[in-house]
This record gives C-alpha cells, sequence and structure tokens, in this order.
C-alpha cells in the first residue's frame, strides 16, 4: 500500500471514530473477508466464528469471499480498506505468509499493511501414500526414494500451495528427488492419488482422515510439532528423522494495519473465547491450545517466522508462480 493511500485510511479511521464516539464497538455490522470460495477450511472457520461474534455482540458479521489470484485480492481489498474494526480479514498461510516470496510484483506487505488479531485454527499437514507404495514407514519412503531419484510423484493442491512447499522440504531436508505434480486443488488431487495416478502427498489432515481409517490411504507422517490425538499412533515427521521439519498451514483473523489497538484486543478476546468452546473444539478439531496464549503481539511474530520458513523453502526451490 502507498503512503497517501494509509494516510488516507488513517484519516478515514479518524472520522469514522469521531462520528461513533460514544458508542462501543460493533456499532455497525462486520465485514469479515475470506481469500477463497465458500466451501473451504478458511469460510468454514470464518463462518463460525462469525457466527459466534454476531451472538454475542448482537452486530452481523458478513462473510465477504474475494477469491482469486491465490488470495493476493482479497490481501489487497483489506490493506485499502479503513482501519476502524469493521473489515476484518480470515486468512491463512497462502495469502499472508507464502506469496509474498512466491509473487515477484505483489502490491501487499503482510508486515506493514495487516496486524494479527487472533490464531483461529491450525491445519495439519499428513503425509499419505496409495495403499500400492511399498513403504509404510518415512524412513522407508527416504530409502526406496534414494533409489529410485525423480521417479516419486508428489501430488499438490497447486505450485506454491502448503502441500507443495512441504513436499520440497521435505525433499531438501532428505537429500531425495521426487516429482512434484501440481492440480488445481486439493480435491483433483486426492482423486488422482485413490486412483492410484500419483504416489503420494502432503494433505489437509481433515481432508483425509476418513480415507485413512478407511485404510484407502496410508498414512506415514503428519508435519506438526507433536502427534495428532485423532492418530496417536502417527509420528511426526520430527520423530521419523527429520528434526526441523514442521508443515502446518493455519487460519487467523487479522485486521488492516492502524486498526485501533482496544479493538484488535478485544477481538482477539472473543476469538479465544470462541476456539475454546466445545462445539467449536469439535469442529476445528482442536482444542483450543494449540497456538499457545495467541496474544495479537504473538500472531505478528508468528507471522513473520512463517514468512521467513517458507522463503528459505521458496528460494532454495527456486519455485515460481508459473512453474
Amino acid at each position: 500500500m502507498t503512503t497517501l493511500l494509509r494516510i488516507t485510511a488513517l484519516l478515514a479511521a479518524a472520522l469514522s471514530c469521531a462520528a461513533c464516539l460514544g458508542q462501543p464497538y460493533p456499532a455497525k455490522p462486520i465485514r469479515m473477508v475470506v481469500p477463497f470460495p465458500p466451501g473451504g477450511g478458511g469460510d468454514i472457520v470464518a463462518r463460525l466464528v462469525g457466527q459466534k461474534l454476531t451472538e454475542q455482540w448482537g452486530q452481523q458479521v458478513l462473510i465477504d469471499n474475494r477469491a482469486g489470484a491465490n488470495g493476493n485480492i482479497a490481501s489487497q481489498i483489506v490493506a485499502r480498506a479503513v482501519p476502524d474494526g469493521y473489515t476484518l480479514y480470515m486468512a491463512s498461510a497462502g495469502p499472508i505468509t507464502i506469496n509474498p516470496s512466491l509473487y515477484q510484483d505483489i502490491a501487499f506487505n503482510p508486515t506493514r499493511d495487516v496486524v494479527g488479531v487472533a490464531l483461529a485454527a491450525p491445519v495439519y499437514y499428513v503425509l499419505v501414500a496409495h495403499p500400492s507404495m511399498a513403504p509404510g514407514r518415512l524412513s522407508e519412503l527416504v530409502e526406496f526414494a534414494k533409489a529410485r531419484p525423480g521417479k516419486i510423484t508428489f501430488a499438490s493442491a497447486g505450485v506454491g500451495s502448503p502441500g507443495h512447499l512441504a513436499t520440497e522440504m521435505l525433499g531438501m531436508m532428505a537429500d531425495i528427488k521426487v516429482l512434484h505434480v501440481p492440480y488445481k486443488g486439493t480435491g483433483p488431487a486426492l482423486t488422482d492419488l485413490l486412483g492410484g495416478q500419483v504416489n503420494l502427498m502432503f494433505s489437509d489432515m481433515t481432508a483425509t482422515i476418513g480415507y485413512i481409517r478407511d485404510k484407502r490411504l496410508k498414512a506415514l507422517a503428519i508435519g506438526s510439532q507433536k502427534r495428532d490425538p485423532r492418530m496417536p499412533e502417527l509420528p511426526t515427521v520430527i520423530e521419523s528423522g527429520l528434526p526441523q521439519f514442521v508443515a502446518v498451514n493455519w487460519i487467523g483473523l487479522l485486521a488492516p494495519a492502524g486498526s485501533p489497538r482496544a479493538i484488535v484486543d478485544r477481538l482477539n478476546a472473543e476469538v479465544n473465547r470462541i476456539i475454546r468452546l466445545p462445539d467449536v473444539q469439535e469442529r476445528f478439531a482442536s482444542d483450543g491450545q494449540a497456538f499457545g496464549k495467541n496474544t495479537p503481539q504473538e500472531f505478528d511474530a508468528f507471522i513473520k517466522a512463517d514468512i521467513a520458513r517458507w522463503s528459505r523453502v521458496i528460494k532454495s526451490a527456486n519455485i515460481r508462480p508459473d512453474s
């Protein structure tokens, strides 16, 4: 965002706050921008959090799906919005911590144009294989792949997706060469994996756990720092011999830079309350503690660390949007 646009937005916010002086926040409906179409993980989280905020505050939270350009369109809309607490952004790693390193001409800077409010839900990635694959553990897969350089096929939801980057990171850390096969979304990639057209995939656990339990897919490891209680027998990649490997996506609430700190803090408290509700924990498959204390400042630090992690992978593997 240009300096002039930022100054204009801040002036507009000041006028808006002056107009609402004496009225507690929120005094009108809130728009929550989602960078992907309805039905995806981010959209589901946004609608559930929005519903709980509406019930708590008596003001409608309107979900605004702005898909396109891998989330860059939504990011720019939020960056240019008046920072008054009435435009929020339920985003994930792709638009916030991957795209800045993936795209050369992106008109959005996550450490300058938005501020973290609260992390809402973890998205754990599992390394799954077609049952016909011989290896049953990651250590066996590494040896299997080393004997067949460039022959093992890895599907992903697309170039630059978290699953793609997790695959590249695995290749670098394990010193193996695999063949990346990008698809236009998780659904088509899983379809071909289930059909045996590709060998393996790092996929969102929510999307694959049913197939794993039905033995239509074989799980080798999970990319989180600790085991998931839904599948306690599944080791982490760290336990499997790659101690620096962490591949976890996330969904979190952000706001335009310059949003009043009091509003950001109030939103943070509400999101933390919501993600600890029993019905929300069940939907998110999380106990609400995945991100620790989860303050706005910790979310900002988390974003910076995530940008650095994926930037190293993107640069080392020379990944480009058109590759």
